[in-house]
C-alpha cells in the first residue's frame, strides 16, 4: 500500500480531498488525520474490522478502550444513551476542544471499540478538518493517537509517516497542531465523575464545574 498525504489548509478546506479520505474510511480503511491535541488515526467506529486493524497498526493493547470523534454535539446520541445533564453542561463550557467524555455507550457501539466496557470516551475536537472529515463520512470515527504504541505521539503529518507509511492509504496534513498533547479523559459515567487521563485541560479547571470530581 502506497501512503499518500494530502495537504489541507484549514481556513481554505479542499473538500475533494476530504471527500477522498472520507471514501476510503467508508471502505474499511485507517486513516491520519489533525486534530486540536495531537494527530489521530481512525476508523468508522461501527467497523468492527476496522476498529480490529486499528488496534493492530497501532500495536495497541486490546483492553485498552478507544475514542470516538464527533462533529456535533447532538452526535453523541449516535453512541450512547443515557446521556446526564452534566454531559451537557460540560459540552457547551469545553467544546469543541480538548475535553473527552466517558459516558454509557449505546449497543450500536461494538464491544471491540471499548473493551468490553459498558461506557466509551467521545469528544467534539476544534479542529475544522477533522469536523469536515466527519461530516462528510456522516459517521463518528473511533481514533487514537496517530503513533506506535509507547511511541511518542505525533504533532506533525511527516511523523505519522515515519510511523505508518506503507500500512494506511491517507493521511491528511493540516501542519502542526495548535495543542500538541492529549486530551483530558473524564468518566462522568461513573460516582462519583473522576479524571482518568490529565491532559490538555487542567484539572483545576474543570473542577468548579464538577461536583465531587475525583483525581486520580
Amino acid at each position: 500500500m502506497e501512503t499518500e498525504i494530502f495537504s489541507v489548509n484549514i481556513d481554505q478546506l479542499n473538500l475533494n480531498k476530504i471527500r477522498e479520505v472520507a471514501n476510503a474510511i467508508s471502505d474499511g480503511h485507517i486513516v491520519a488525520f489533525p486534530t486540536d491535541t495531537l494527530y489521530g488515526m481512525g476508523c468508522d467506529v461501527f467497523n468492527e474490522e476496522a476498529v480490529r486493524t486499528l488496534y493492530e497498526i497501532k500495536g495497541r493493547p486490546t483492553n485498552k478502550p478507544i475514542n470516538v470523534l464527533i462533529s456535533s454535539v447532538d452526535q453523541v446520541y449516535d453512541v450512547a444513551k443515557n446521556i446526564k445533564p452534566l454531559f451537557f453542561n460540560l459540552a457547551e463550557k469545553f467544546w469543541p476542544g480538548a475535553l473527552t467524555l466517558v459516558v454509557e455507550k449505546n449497543t450500536q457501539v461494538s464491544n471491540v471499540v471499548t473493551s468490553g466496557l459498558a461506557s466509551v470516551g467521545v469528544r467534539f475536537p476544534d479542529n475544522k478538518i477533522v469536523q469536515e472529515l466527519i461530516n462528510i463520512t456522516h459517521t463518528p470515527l473511533a481514533t487514537t493517537s496517530a503513533n506506535i504504541a509507547e511511541e511518542p505521539s505525533a504533532t506533525k503529518a511527516k511523523e505519522v509517516l515515519e510511523y505508518f507509511n506503507g500500512k494506511i492509504p491517507y493521511i491528511i496534513d493540516g501542519g502542526t497542531v495548535e495543542i500538541g498533547q492529549a486530551s483530558t479523559i473524564v468518566d462522568i459515567s461513573s460516582k462519583p465523575p473522576k479524571v482518568v487521563r490529565h491532559g490538555a485541560i487542567p484539572y483545576a479547571e474543570l473542577k468548579p464545574h464538577i461536583r465531587g470530581l475525583r483525581k486520580e
